[in-house]
């Protein structure tokens, strides 16, 4: 895996089948948007709600298990789509503090 981080860009491109996401994702601040595309990442990590910017969230990960509380903490988020991850048995409550929530897609 490589990890390029540089100007507030992280770069994950050819790691697919990365299991942990590095929690320096969590401080890219500034970051309006995040896709999320791996196969076996089971877990985002605990300070992701520390993107305070994040408007929109695209979540496909197919042995994700859980997501974190902090989830709750992205008041600027307006768009959160989770799909292909058949182990995500429930959410979490914390979604409901997602104030600026205007889009909401579990497939």
């Amino acid at each position: 895996m490589t990890l390029l981080e540089t100007s507030g860009y992280i770069d994950l491109t050819g790691c697919e089948d990365i299991e942990l996401l590095p929690s320096q994702v969590a401080h890219q601040r500034y970051r309006k948007k995040l896709n999320l595309h791996f196969r076996k990442l089971k877990e985002l990590p605990s300070n992701i709600g520390e993107l305070s910017a994040l408007e929109e969230l695209v979540i496909e990960c197919s042995r994700l298990e859980t997501l974190p509380p902090s989830i709750g903490d992205l008041r600027n988020l307006k768009s959160l789509q989770v799909m292909g991850c058949p182990e995500l048995e429930e959410l979490t409550s914390d979604i409901g503090e997602l104030s600026a929530l205007e889009e909401l897609v579990i497939e």
